[in-house]
């Protein structure tokens, strides 16, 4: 499959446990994790949500983008999501 980069996904509480933290950043989080015919990143954005106002309802705040490997993986997620100061897991 090639990327689908965007698409708006529901995630459960035990697949967020089950995804390995590539880097938190003020507001979200940046996973990994592995299916058995994909590659994923997903972005969870939610974090502050409860601060916006209900107009937000619509808005999206988790993103999915599938990959075909694990190496097109990691070279979008070091492009988009490059090392810096704010790499600290416990952000």
């Amino acid at each position: 499959m090639s990327e689908q980069e965007g698409a708006a996904v529901v995630f459960t509480e035990d697949d967020f446990a089950k995804m390995t933290v590539f880097k938190r950043f003020e507001g979200g989080t940046v996973y990994t994790f592995d299916t058995d015919t994909q590659f994923l990143v997903v972005v969870d954005e939610s974090t502050m949500a409860f601060l916006l106002e209900e107009e937000s309802d619509d808005m999206e705040f988790i993103k999915c983008t599938a990959f075909a490997t694990a190496e097109a993986r990691l070279a979008y997620i070091q492009a988009k999501y490059p090392s810096g100061e704010n790499d600290d897991p416990d952000f």
